[in-house]
């Protein structure tokens, strides 16, 4: 979850929310693609670090590094295992899975950033996990105050990815189910001038976590919230 929405939950009930368990099943999705055991991983754009608290468990991950270009004091992280690292700038090494979960839509050059990953930070046959905001007509003040440049549509993967060495796996929109409130809340709900993650009753997270549980299992989609990319870099 980006820094800016942190309304001050704890990691545990960060961890339990709908929507970010529903994300995280994405990366378990990629993990599967990688046919080898003990992987490195990269979750660059880290926010909060809950997929690295999701993943310090794993055995078969020897290594995480979080990167987050906001991170100063790395200590508030308590929870962290000897496999992990906190950093406020990419590292020079490379990886076997990166995570790029809502990180393009922040930055200038979204399709030089993903190349530089590609290029630097990801071994051969390596997997990269990307997902995006979706459709401009969702655009917000939500948007607005996360600072984010633009809202995608799986066309624009088309020249994202367009001349990089790597094969896509996976490529559909997410959190279908959400959309018609959504657009309703961004649109007409007065905004509190703060982005933050809505905590909701505990049936209402079961329920949403069950059709997102669902909706990761369907092999199409054809709107959503977000769009979610899966690619393997090819061997030169």
């Amino acid at each position: 979850m980006d820094l800016k929405e942190d309304n001050n939950l704890s990691i545990d009930t960060e961890a339990s929310n709908w929507w970010i368990k529903t994300r995280f099943l994405y990366v378990l999705r990629s993990m599967k693609y990688l046919k080898r055991k003990k992987i490195s991983v990269m979750d660059f754009g880290s926010g909060t670090g809950v997929n690295s608290y999701l993943m310090r468990n794993d055995e078969n991950i020897k290594k995480i590094v979080a990167v987050d270009n906001m991170y100063s004091d790395t200590g508030v992280f308590v929870w962290k295992t000897e496999k992990h690292s906190f950093l406020n700038a990419k590292p020079q090494e490379k990886f076997d899975l990166i995570l790029a979960m809502d990180v393009l839509e922040h930055v200038e050059d979204d399709k030089g950033t993903l190349e530089r990953l590609i290029g630097e930070n990801l071994v051969e046959d390596g997997v990269v996990l990307i997902t995006v905001p979706a459709f401009r007509f969702l655009w917000s003040e939500h948007d607005v105050l996360l600072e984010h440049k633009r809202r995608y549509v799986k066309k624009d993967f088309d020249h994202l990815l367009k001349g990089l060495p790597i094969k896509v796996l996976d490529l559909k929109y997410s959190f279908h189910f959400i959309l018609p409130v959504l657009y309703l809340v961004r649109k007409f709900k007065k905004s509190n001038n703060r982005p933050e993650l809505p905590e909701c009753s505990w049936l209402t997270n079961k329920l949403l976590y069950v059709l997102g549980f669902l909706e990761e299992k369907m092999p199409v989609s054809f709107f959503g919230t977000s769009v979610v990319c899966i690619i393997k870099k090819e061997k030169l």
